[in-house]
This record gives structure tokens, sequence and C-alpha cells, in this order.
């Protein structure tokens, strides 16, 4: 069982490699993150970045890689989501989101993949190249942890063209 979790999490981050690589020259977002993981065991925080690519209307692929530091090793997590953006009236606007999670932890020559599952909930500022944003995420896997994420998103790709019209 063991194997065949290590199996997935090696084509999962084989194929977002693929895709995350090509979609940043057409990405509508980059971004850059923050946070603090909040699990039984300790408190890490991380940094990190993302993408956001529109896939249809208010449907965004949102892949993200995460460096955490634990007290001890390493800790890196690839998020490989879905983000909805909520019908919103004014400037800043909820989504939520989910996906599959891989959290890969090494210490003294050992490694271990932990696959599961992502779910996110958030607030983005949506007006100006610059957008800030606040998300609750829950990962859901052999070490289920709640992360707090904070960080900005900047417009590029589409975005930019249409602003120079």
């Amino acid at each position: 069982m063991r194997k065949s979790l290590k199996s997935i999490a090696l084509v999962a981050s084989a194929l977002t490699t693929l895709t995350f690589v090509p979609q940043v020259v057409s990405a509508q977002h980059i971004g850059v993150r923050g946070g603090i993981n909040l699990n039984d065991d300790s408190n890490t925080g991380f940094v990190g970045g993302h993408l956001q690519v529109p896939i249809s209307g208010a449907l965004k692929f949102y892949p993200s890689l995460n460096v955490y530091f634990p007290d001890a090793g390493s800790l890196l997590g690839l998020n490989v989501d879905l983000k909805y953006d909520l019908p919103a009236t004014g400037a800043p606007g909820f989504y939520l989101g989910g996906g599959l999670g891989i959290m890969r932890a090494s210490y003294r020559g050992a490694h271990d993949n932990n696959v599961g599952a992502n779910l996110l909930f958030g607030l983005e500022s949506r007006t100006g190249p610059v957008h800030p944003f606040g998300e609750a995420r829950v990962l859901v896997n052999d070490n289920t942890s709640f992360e707090l994420v904070g960080g900005l998103n900047f417009a590029i790709g589409g975005s930019s063209r249409s602003r120079t019209r």
C-alpha cells in the first residue's frame, strides 16, 4: 500500500510539473504565499508560490508549492487544486476549492510521501494588478492539519493586455 502511494505521488508530481511550467506563460495570476500549518505535532511556518489559470468562468486551476520549516528535516507540499470564485458585487470576493495534496518529508536520508485531499476557503481582493488574499485550508491525509495562508496575487497574461486598450 505504501509503495503504491509513493508511485501515485511521483506520477502526480511529474504530471503537475509538466502542466505547471508551460502554464506560467499563460497564467492570469502568479502569487506568493506564506502561512502556518497547525497540527498536533507542531506549528510549522511555510512560504511558497502558486498559479491561477482560468478553466471556465469562475473556475481556475490553482497549483501551489510550499516549503515548510519544521524543527528537524525538510518538508515540501505540492497542491493540485481547483478554485471557484463565488459571485461578488464588491471588490473583495470569497472563493472555495479543493484537490490533491502531496506532502514529502525528509529526515536523515529517510523520505515519506503523504497523499491526501485539500479543502480550502478564502477571501481575495479582485481589483487592480495586485490582489491580497487570505485562505483557510484543511489537508486531509495521514496527518490531517489546518493551515492559515496569506499572500499576494499578481495579474499577468490576459489581464495586462486588457488594460492597454
